[in-house]
């Protein structure tokens, strides 16, 4: 850990949290309380007995009163400084809490503001660390200018206990607000884009095929007897199939609006930001949340794109933390709408060599496409072929006919996609048919390989390659052994050299 001393130490004196906490304090009170208690609130005004009111009066004001003091308690008995280099936390209100984080540990510091916090202009503050526990240190309320100057802090010290060798040296840039750059700002025609591209495909694929089953149910349990009845009523197999047809274009509809409104309640007025060490995203209508990124914590980058993104030229970003994988991805940065030059700076600050004739580019081996076609092709082939011989219908054999060809065709497709660049210092993989995705991974922050194969690999000489991170797992799929065996050999030689040289 680094001494203090060495450094000017703006949080070294215990500070409080803004006032505004004691409102969120006391608010956090009482929503507890009415959750513990409404069931008891609901069962006396029930019995409404009399009286009630004068009762109601009294408990009402001895139940503030207690919510008063542990506020009071909680807000004054809590207590943050940075010393020694750690983030020390003091807090509780009947019952104390110690909590040390070094800084080296901590990943994120984050900033969110609900409606309440805007209108008392502050933001909650949350440091995440590497055990993957979620926030270690939450502060309810803080003045903004004090929380960009802690985050400013954290970050700027925390980087200087990062192990770093190598090529992997950053520049020593303080992170300040004019180091910060806007790469990208999304507004509404941008997110109506954006909730418009999202994979309704496949929702309309599970409708139709709902919907199919259900008429064919229907079908089998009236039996042809019933077809009669059912025209006396006015109603026959085409006209209820067209209204089949219609529930499902409506819950279509309704799919893309949930969609439309999903994306722009995340990721209203978003802002992707180049900073001094890193990056950082700020998006949300009703809480909006800051997320900042050091370079040095990013363990590798992912970008893509599907086909109505890729003919606007636009992708979405993911940045992957240590400590991403384990939380769920809490500590991930996602950021939809980013422009190929953006997507460029933000690949050359990650990995300063992006240009891909540079790169060793190898594709998987024709047993990624055997294993694939026989599983999804040949198998449910068979069970369709099955289904139409025992149970005969036109939409059966339709399909029948056309599973094999299709099936070859994308699985065809998908293994010519996936490619794997190989660099000196890390690694690029392309893959996706609908929706193509790249993935860039520094070698220097992989703590360990395995190798495996199938029985299918094992007869055609081909295995996989799993890198480990401390933000997941990153795959190569049916390499060649020897290459995946030099590969590994080459991974592994180059962790114990960076390992050796800290």
């Amino acid at each position: 850990m680094s001494n203090d001393t060495t450094i000017n130490n703006p949080f070294e004196t215990p500070s409080r949290q803004s006032p505004a906490a004691l409102a969120i304090i006391i608010l956090r009170f009482i929503v507890r309380i009415v959750r513990q208690f409404w069931p008891v609130v609901v069962i006396l005004l029930l019995r409404g007995r009399s009286g009630t009111t004068q009762w109601w009066v009294y408990a009402g004001l001895g139940a503030g009163g207690v919510v008063m003091i542990l506020s009071l308690l909680a807000y004054f008995r809590t207590w943050f400084h940075v010393e020694n280099g750690e983030m020390v936390l003091n807090r509780g209100g009947l019952f104390r809490k110690l909590v040390q984080v070094p800084l080296d540990k901590i990943q994120t510091v984050s900033f969110q503001q609900t409606f309440l916090h805007r209108l008392l202009n502050v933001v909650s503050v949350s440091i995440d660390t590497s055990s993957g526990k979620g926030s270690e240190i939450e502060l309810l309320a803080l003045d903004r200018a004090k929380a960009e100057a802690l985050r400013t802090h954290l970050l700027g010290r925390q980087s200087q206990t990062v192990p770093i060798s190598g090529d992997d040296v950053m520049p020593e840039t303080p992170l300040s607000a004019n180091d910060e750059k806007v790469l990208w700002q999304l507004d509404l025609g941008d997110l109506i884009l954006i909730g418009l591209g999202q994979n309704h495909i496949r929702s309309g694929a599970i409708l139709f095929g709902i919907g199919f089953g259900l008429y064919r149910e229907i079908q089998a349990i009236m039996g042809k007897s019933a077809n009669k009845m059912i025209e006396n009523w006015g109603i026959n197999w085409q006209n209820l199939w067209n209204f089949l047809s219609i529930l499902i274009i409506v819950a279509l509809i309704i799919s893309i609006v949930t969609s439309l409104i999903r994306t722009i309640v995340r990721y209203y007025n978003l802002k992707f930001v180049q900073t001094g060490r890193g990056f950082r995203v700020e998006a949300g209508l009703f809480t909006r949340r800051e997320q900042a990124a050091t370079l040095p914590k990013i363990q590798y980058i992912r970008w893509s794109a599907h086909p109505l993104e890729r003919f606007f030229q636009v992708f979405a970003v993911h940045l992957y933390q240590a400590g991403g994988y384990d939380m769920s991805g809490k500590q991930a940065l996602h950021a939809p709408g980013c422009r190929t030059q953006q997507l460029q700076i933000i690949r050359e600050a990650y990995f300063e060599d992006t240009n891909v004739e540079t790169w060793t580019w190898h594709h998987p081996t024709r047993s990624l496409f055997i294993g694939r076609f026989f599983w999804f092709g040949v198998f449910p082939f068979l069970f369709l072929l099955a289904k139409t011989i025992l149970d005969f219908h036109w939409i059966w054999l339709t399909i029948s006919a056309l599973w094999l060809p299709l099936t070859w065709f994308y699985q065809h497709k998908y293994a010519r996609k996936r490619a794997y660049g190989l660099h000196a210092d890390g690694l690029w993989i392309k893959s996706g048919f609908f929706t193509e995705n790249d993935t860039l991974l520094r070698w220097n922050n992989v703590k360990s390989v395995r190798l495996s194969q199938s029985w299918l690999q094992i007869r055609r000489g081909s295995a996989d390659l799993e890198f480990t991170t401390s933000s997941g797992e990153v795959a190569i799929k049916y390499l060649t052994l020897e290459t995946a065996k030099q590969l590994r050999d080459y991974v592994l030689y180059t962790l114990e050299a960076t390992e050796g040289g800290r």
